[in-house]
């Protein structure tokens, strides 16, 4: 709050500080009561925040731990197919140059991009950009609903789409042949898991930044189970993912009033 006023940015953009700025610099003081309440509201927050962090972390480790137990197929005698027998596979396209089709318009496309979701999330819920309708002819559409899935740079990472928009090239849509066959949910954890990370890391193609293409992940061969046992195994799975959600949520409104109450504090708005 204080030392961002007296910065100044050096030749690669970093903010730097004089010693004679520090030392010039005004901070308020109030008395020792106030100051000792002030540490106890924050190191409260503090612990919780904590507590949260590792809360999530052992909820991941059970998730990992879930996904290769639930879905190793060793002993199962499930039956095996490849993904191109599974899903229709097709690639996204982009409209270039990309500048000319982007807009700020209401009735533009969601731009679908890698950047729009973190490792890990399950869901695409908003996008930062979006295209004009005419460059719907150059791309792919998507829908809400559909699973897509990475295929250069961060490749082989799942995602379940909750907005309709298009994907450009760096992209595949996974459409599933029968939904009586295979679950959704079910083929996005499947692709989650290292048994098929591991494959499309020995398929991938490219020297220094490797791509997956259409057929290529055609070959990937996946486990499938019966439609009852994927049910099960899409409960177990999706309620610690369940959790886990609930726990980053918290985890963004601890910050969030910790912050809150750092700055009041400061400001004296804080009852003592």
């Amino acid at each position: 709050i204080f030392i961002k006023k007296l910065g100044s940015v050096d030749t690669v953009g970093r903010e730097t500080y004089s010693k004679e700025q520090i030392l010039s610099l005004k901070i308020p003081v109030p008395p020792l009561p106030i100051q000792q309440k002030i540490v106890e509201r924050l190191d409260a927050i503090k612990k919780a925040q904590e507590l949260n962090d590792k809360q999530i972390e052992l909820t991941e480790e059970l998730f990992q731990s879930l996904l290769h137990r639930e879905l190793d197929p060793k002993g199962k005698n499930w039956e095996v197919k490849k993904l191109g027998n599974v899903c229709e596979i097709a690639r996204g396209g982009s409209p270039r140059p990309i500048n000319k089709y982007l807009t700020k318009s209401l009735d533009g496309i969601n731009w679908i991009k890698i950047g729009d979701v973190k490792e890990g999330e399950k869901y695409i819920t908003s996008t930062a950009e979006k295209i004009k309708p005419e460059g719907i002819s150059k791309t792919r559409l998507v829908q809400e609903g559909d699973l897509i899935l990475s295929n250069s740079m961060s490749f082989g990472r799942p995602y379940i789409l909750k907005i309709s928009g298009a994907i450009h090239d760096g992209w595949l849509l996974l459409h599933i042949n029968n939904a009586n066959e295979i679950l959704q949910d079910f083929l996005y954890y499947i692709l989650c898991t290292t048994q098929i990370k591991i494959q499309f890391e020995r398929f991938a193609s490219g020297g220094v930044v490797k791509n997956l293409n259409s057929d290529l992940v055609r070959r990937v061969k996946i486990p499938l189970p019966p439609l009852e046992t994927q049910k099960k195994i899409v409960e177990k799975l999706s309620a610690v993912q369940e959790y886990k959600k609930k726990l980053l949520d918290q985890k963004q409104k601890l910050q969030e009033l910790f912050e809150s109450v750092l700055n009041k504090s400061f400001k004296g708005e804080l009852a003592a």
